[in-house]
């Protein structure tokens, strides 16, 4: 989907720069050529035609006929075919270095292409074009700095304004490529100058909510940043009128300086939790994830294959690099490890049902909690001092005591007595699929995959020795499997034809995404 906010600025920068009366053709020429290769770092469409005018009477924009050049002279050409059939088609240019824009015109397949690109300097070279203009490239920063500047001077603020907003969203973003180092970033002599200019214009009272060219506050992109990162320190510099270069320097030193806290302090605040309650902690880490597991048995005096036997399983995964902490549920059940003749298995890929603990919680505390952002994850930066490190991990023990089971209740009461599979497969195979009249799919489905509804009414099918659902279901998921074509029906329409054999097979993992990933290495092992 189009950016059509990007696409409208740099259309509204074309026209402003072509109003310009002091700044000669060729300066033009260079403002354009950067402003449409800076468009096209983002998803965007061919919008020359917006100002086309403009920009052949600046010399940017250039058309010749398809027939001057030998190649396109031939009309049965596959490109010419295709312009005439749809009136424009992107072929490659006469140097087939690059996709050019061509169209039908009265009669005269045409194509178009820009000052300064490869088919301007091939042209050039042949002698089809005189022009010896040399091109001026600029980085991000330069084309802001410079279209602020001018844009100030000329009493256009707003659209001074949105180059700002769209630099400093670019690079929260990770649109536009970001210096690895903070001192670097801020060592730029236009940088400075850019910040202080567009925030002495009134930066500060600026309104825009549409999307990239929204104004960027620390307020809202704070949460989402980790401290430890030198892009935390540039956006808070970028956005903060009151922060100078030199404090902006001297909070960096200090974080520089600031000892990081061990990440066990994380999993010792949580384990007040799960201690108090019995729990057994699992832990490990890899290149990028500190994990804490802590799973709890439900009537361990049963047996893992009796319906009452439960395992409840809380995953904790620490992502060091941005500091966010997700929280995972999940359960495995008595029903389904006995079809699956299976040992209870905190691993998350034999998990039967999982989903992100704050799916648990109300409303009216996802709305107010500052603490869990909008993928559901705690932010706990390590380099904070131990009170807030600990405030935010009590946060997450508060909402535990409240609401640890409430996900494992809705679960359980969705399979006793087997009410689950009294209700029509075609149903819940359709909402899981397509969702709800919102396009939700409600919770209720329980199963991440519809595959996984089939193999569950199937066991239990057999399990009622009901033999026309059995067979019933059997031919629906084969016909799904097929239809899909992909590492699944490879894995699974093998089992599936077993079942139409009567062949006894375990009852397959459920299908969601730690599952697909197990499911994937051990077929890839064979």
């Amino acid at each position: 989907m189009s950016m059509h906010e990007i696409e409208g600025l740099a259309e509204d920068s074309i026209r402003f720069i072509d109003s310009l009366t002091k700044i000669p053709q060729q300066q033009k020429r260079t403002f354009f050529f950067n402003i449409y290769n800076w468009q096209a770092i983002f998803d965007t469409g061919y919008t020359h035609f917006r100002v086309k005018e403009l920009l052949e009477k600046q010399r940017f924009l250039f058309t010749l006929p398809l027939n001057d050049f030998q190649k396109f002279r031939t009309l049965e050409t596959k490109e010419l075919l295709k312009i005439k059939e749809e009136s424009y088609a992107w072929i490659k240019g006469p140097n087939s270095a690059e996709i050019i824009y061509a169209d039908w015109n009265d009669g005269t397949p045409l194509f178009y292409f820009d000052y300064g690109s490869s088919t301007w300097s091939y042209l050039i070279e042949k002698q089809y074009l005189q022009d010896d203009s040399p091109v001026e490239t600029w980085d991000t920063i330069e084309l802001t700095y410079r279209m602020v500047k001018l844009a100030i001077e000329a009493d256009k603020k707003t659209l001074a304004f949105e180059w700002y907003a769209a630099f400093v969203n670019s690079i929260n973003e990770e649109y536009i490529d970001y210096p690895t180092s903070f001192k670097v970033f801020l060592s730029n002599s236009l940088l400075t100058e850019l910040k202080e200019s567009v925030f002495e214009a009134g930066f500060s009272k600026y309104r825009c909510y549409d999307d990239l060219l929204e104004k960027p506050t620390w307020t809202d992109l704070k949460d989402d940043l980790n401290e430890e990162e030198d892009l935390y320190y540039s956006l808070k510099y970028l956005t903060n009128a009151r922060i100078t270069k030199e404090k902006a320097l001297k909070g960096y030193e200090q974080h520089l300086k600031t000892p990081k806290q061990s990440v066990n302090i994380i999993r010792d605040g949580l384990s007040t939790f799960f201690d108090d309650n019995e729990w057994t902690l699992e832990e490990h880490e890899d290149q990028n994830y500190n994990y804490w597991t802590w799973y709890k048995d439900i009537n361990p005096e049963l047996s893992e294959h009796d319906p009452n036997f439960k395992r409840y399983i809380f995953s904790f995964e620490y992502q060091r690099k941005d500091a966010f902490l997700f929280v995972l549920q999940g359960i495995q059940m008595g029903k389904f490890l006995k079809w699956q003749n299976a040992s209870a298995n905190h691993m998350e890929y034999a998990w039967h049902f999982r989903q992100t603990f704050n799916a648990s919680l109300p409303d009216e505390i996802l709305d107010h909690n500052k603490f869990i952002n909008g993928w559901g994850a705690w932010h706990i930066p390590l380099k904070k001092k131990l009170p807030f490190i600990n405030k935010r991990t009590q946060d997450i023990t508060e909402n535990l005591k409240l609401y640890w089971d409430t996900y494992f209740n809705y679960i359980i009461n969705l399979f006793n007595d087997n009410a689950y599979f009294k209700q029509d497969i075609d149903s819940l195979i359709d909402l899981s699929i397509n969702g709800d009249e919102n396009g939700f799919i409600p919770k209720h489905i329980a199963f991440d995959s519809p595959l996984s509804i089939y193999f569950a009414f199937i066991f239990q099918a057999i399990e009622d020795e009901d033999l026309k659902l059995k067979e019933d279901t059997l031919q629906k998921a084969k016909a799904y499997l097929i239809d899909r074509d992909n590492l699944l029906t490879k894995i699974f329409l093998p089992k599936i034809k077993q079942l139409e054999r009567n062949e006894s097979i375990d009852y397959p993992l459920h299908i969601h995404h730690p599952s697909l990933k197990h499911l994937k290495q051990l077929y890839e092992q064979k």
